[in-house]
């Protein structure tokens, strides 16, 4: 199985969804500690945002229902790949121990030993 095939069960499975296609958007992104989905302003298709400890994701008024689909999945993929040296926001980086707590929780990485 592929790496990336690997982490969608392992995170699906972490946080109690089934593997069975299709996975609602909204229920994994609420799941995976998004505030809010709101449809905006948008020249883009999407956006993530932190703000305040919040994550929100923004997509663009009036696209179809698939093209949603596609552009939440697509901004949960920065939530759970993006490195923290990456070019979502500034405030990422202070929620990297957040988010490193979050995966040990879902067992996608090693608790740190204890030196």
């Amino acid at each position: 199985m592929a790496a990336i095939d690997d982490l969608t069960v392992r995170v699906l499975s972490g946080l109690g969804m089934s593997l069975e296609p299709p996975i609602d958007m909204d229920v994994l992104a609420q799941r995976l500690g998004v505030s809010e989905i709101v449809e905006a302003r948008l020249v883009e298709d999407g956006r993530l945002e932190r703000a305040r400890n919040r994550t929100r994701i923004l997509v663009r008024r009036g696209v179809n229902s698939g093209r949603r689909r596609f552009t939440i999945a697509h901004e949960l993929a920065h939530l759970l790949l993006a490195d923290d040296a990456g070019d979502l926001i500034a405030h990422r980086a202070r929620l990297a121990i957040a988010r490193e707590e979050r995966f040990v929780r879902l067992g996608l990485l090693p608790r740190r030993p204890d030196y």
